[in-house]
């Protein structure tokens, strides 16, 4: 079970988060509302909003939901598999997935025209034609 408070949405947090998530963990997320900006951010970031997040402001609040959502009954739930439910069947052609840069740099818009015309078949993500994609699409196209 992978336990993190994601009031900072701290870069660190966030890479252990997609860790756990990769590794098929269960997930309980905290986030303390009374924080500024703390929820604006969190709906923001709109990655991860369907995993949800249990409210606090101390440390009473944290052991009290705890036990009242009892994440710890379904271990073997986790956004891992939920999301490759989601998604679909994986793909049968093995391809590329390139992540183009959002900032058109001299040598980005080369890689990307060099992946997009090169002999291996590439799926492209680019944010100048969709902003954000959803996280079901990213763990399809990796899966």
């Amino acid at each position: 079970m992978f336990l993190a408070d994601v009031t900072g949405l701290n870069p660190n947090v966030l890479f252990e988060l997609g860790y756990a998530i990769a590794h098929r963990k269960r997930l309980w997320l905290l986030l303390n509302p009374s924080i500024d900006h703390a929820r604006s951010e969190w709906n923001r970031f709109q990655l991860l909003t369907t995993v949800g997040f249990a409210s606090y402001n101390n440390s009473t609040d944290i052991v009290n939901q705890f036990y009242r959502e009892e994440p710890y009954k379904n271990l073997d739930q986790n956004l891992y598999d939920d999301l490759l439910r989601a998604a679909g069947p994986p793909s049968k052609t093995d391809a590329l997935l390139y992540l183009r840069c959002d900032v058109n740099t001299e040598a980005s818009m080369r890689l990307a025209r060099r992946v997009s015309s090169g002999p291996i078949r590439s799926v492209i993500d680019d944010p100048q034609e969709i902003r954000e994609q959803r996280f079901a699409w990213y763990v399809q196209q990796v899966h």
